[in-house]
């Protein structure tokens, strides 16, 4: 659903006050071309068009009238990890041209008057006069069609891949070490060196689809496509229940450097049956990754479950992932 913030400033566009809108969205999709002749189409459709376009990144140009509709069409087409709305104020602005535009326009019908009668020393001087006038005022229309053509368009900027590439620091601000170690890089190296890092044996279900890995203490599985899946047993100290553990886990992640999954404003912890998870989303060079993590207090140690892969082809197989965590905590 479209913000109450983007509702609000069409409702003062449409009223009163000349607004420029812009919006920002990261929308992550499998099949980036094929999702952008789909945005165009339907700029199109709604009256409006792109004004650039490349691998990465799509402006558009939108009736404001027509922005929310178009914005809703725009979320459902992948997955939004990052969204944002802006307007200015261009009343002042248009206000200000137009009394130029007046005032220039009237010296210049009285330099005409005197031209006429203008004695031939001093033709030269109004004729000049009246060029510098003529070029102010095609600048000062020129202006003015500009802001208007800023409140009669809402720019809606769409990006394939975050803008900010640093990836999340490997290490973080948490007093507890095993929440510390929880991050992209250590996922990976351990599934590419065979690590085992949990504190005993592990086990769990793993997603449809996903095949497992032989493994002597981390429950370890993969899918066709790079999806990576793990579950690790740890002791923490001191012991704390899932609440506490999932504000700790959101305050250092959201500190590390990882995004919200979704275009959450900040990291959250979600209850899925006994357990939380909490969806992150990481640039990782060309990549952004989708990376959730989920535990729940067994007895004295934690199960941990991680999941990471894509964030397009993530988000494709989502539904197998939670289905699979489901199961997890609930045994």
């Amino acid at each position: 659903m479209i913000s109450f913030l983007l509702t609000a400033f069409l409702s003062v566009a449409q009223a009163e006050e000349a607004l420029h809108i812009y919006s920002y969205l990261t929308l992550k999709v499998q099949k980036k071309e094929l999702v952008a002749d789909q945005l165009v189409a339907e700029a199109e459709k709604l009256g409006g068009y792109y004004s650039s376009r490349s691998d990465y990144n799509l402006s558009l140009k939108i009736p404001v009238n027509k922005a929310e509709d178009y914005l809703e069409f725009a979320t459902k087409q992948g997955l939004v990890a990052e969204r944002s709305f802006d307007s200015q104020s261009l009343s002042q602005s248009i206000a200000d041209l137009e009394a130029r535009l007046k005032t220039r326009e009237e010296l210049l019908q009285k330099y005409f008057e005197i031209l006429e009668s203008a004695g031939s020393d001093n033709v030269i001087a109004v004729e000049n006069e009246v060029i510098r006038l003529v070029t102010e005022i095609e600048n000062l229309k020129g202006q003015l069609r500009k802001n208007q053509h800023l409140t009669t368009y809402a720019d809606i900027d769409i990006q394939f891949q975050f803008r900010d590439r640093r990836a999340p620091v490997a290490d973080g601000s948490s007093s507890f070490d095993w929440i510390n170690s929880l991050n992209v890089i250590d996922v990976l190296s351990a599934f590419q060196y065979g690590w085992n890092t949990g504190d005993g044996k592990a086990k769990g279900t793993i997603p449809d689809d996903f095949a497992a890995y032989d493994g002597k203490k981390d429950l370890k599985a993969a899918s066709a496509d790079g999806l990576l899946y793990r579950i690790k047993v740890v002791k923490p100290n001191p012991q704390a229940d899932n609440a506490f553990w999932a504000e700790a886990v959101s305050k250092r992640m959201s500190e590390a450097g990882y995004h919200p999954y979704g275009a959450k404003e900040t990291l959250t912890a979600e209850e899925i049956a006994s357990g939380y998870v909490i969806k992150c989303l990481a640039p990782n060079g060309e990549e952004d990754l989708a990376y959730w993590i989920s535990f729940t207090t067994l007895d004295k140690k934690l199960v941990i479950i991680e999941a990471i892969g894509e964030a397009s082809s993530f988000q494709a197989q989502e539904a197998q992932i939670t289905a699979a965590i489901e199961a997890s905590l609930e045994q």
